[in-house]
């Protein structure tokens, strides 16, 4: 990604400012690329995510930026710590706070289709919330999650895959019995590969949480994105994304709730930068 570059190389210009102020310009434009390609080469990864969202019926946006910052320790195995900020403009006023911090280890490569007939992977992280008004909302200080990956591709155009998740929570208040104490939830896609640069992608992503008093929640979550291959380091993406959640004397899923679901409907574009 070109942005991407851009924000790198600029950063390595003013760690290495007083080096470069004794060579000429084409000397350091050759060696900041020499460096940026030992950190592409490097066991080191780092990719940014920038989300701008909002739902009809709202008014205002939200905007999320991600860090993922990895290390590669096999081939199969790596460590990633994921920092999330989050700006909420969707209340009349302005908020800025840091939403989440993420440490996970990844297996890739369990199972590979040419091998095994299907992709495996797996993960297991730990997810911290680092401000008081996101641990009093959520009555935790974090969650463990574990998760599993498969997926197959049927040909260049047409691939699925499945995540199954679990979760158990880091509860604040034990006693506290409408706090989600559990959660399994999984992600289908079905992916479209229109060409080399385009694609479309259906997601629906079923969710049950089990609360403290044995009561549970449940809704799926259905989202309809597409995507643009800019270079090989930067994919820009939108989506528009709605929430089917259980309702009714049953309080059980029902396509007749899909109208209220509708009512909210989200709208979101993204870019994904992957820096090396």
């Amino acid at each position: 990604m070109k942005l991407t570059k851009i924000v790198a190389l600029t950063a390595l210009a003013a760690s290495f400012g007083a080096q470069a102020a004794s060579t000429t310009a084409s000397t350091s434009t050759t060696d900041l690329g020499s460096i940026y390609q030992k950190l592409k080469e490097s066991p080191l990864s780092l990719d940014l995510l920038s989300e701008t969202a909002t739902a009809r019926g709202t008014e205002g946006f939200t905007n999320t930026t991600i860090g993922y910052l990895g290390y590669k320790l096999t081939d199969v195995d790596s460590l990633k710590l994921e920092n999330r900020m989050t700006f909420d403009q969707t209340k009349g006023s302005e908020d800025s706070y840091w939403s989440r911090t993420v440490l996970s280890y990844n297996r890739g490569k369990i199972l590979t289709q040419d091998a095994n007939g299907i992709n495996l992977s797996a993960k297991i992280e730990q997810r911290f919330y680092p401000t008081e008004t996101i641990k009093a909302k959520t009555n935790q200080t974090g969650l463990t999650r574990i998760s599993a990956k498969t997926s197959y591709a049927f040909n260049d155009m047409f691939s699925v895959g499945a995540t199954l998740y679990g979760a158990k929570t880091q509860r604040i208040d034990k006693s506290k019995g409408t706090s989600t104490d559990s959660y399994v939830y999984g992600s289908i896609s079905e992916n479209f590969q229109i060409n080399d640069k385009w694609y479309v992608s259906f997601i629906q992503e079923p969710y049950i949480g089990k609360r403290v008093n044995g009561t549970q929640s449940a809704n799926i979550y259905n989202v309809i994105e597409t995507g643009y291959q800019v270079t090989p380091e930067l994919l820009a993406a939108v989506y528009t994304a709605n929430t089917l959640t259980s309702g009714g004397a049953n309080d059980k899923l029902s396509l007749s709730n899909m109208g209220e679901a509708m009512k909210s409907q989200e709208f979101a574009f993204y870019l994904y930068l992957n820096a090396f």
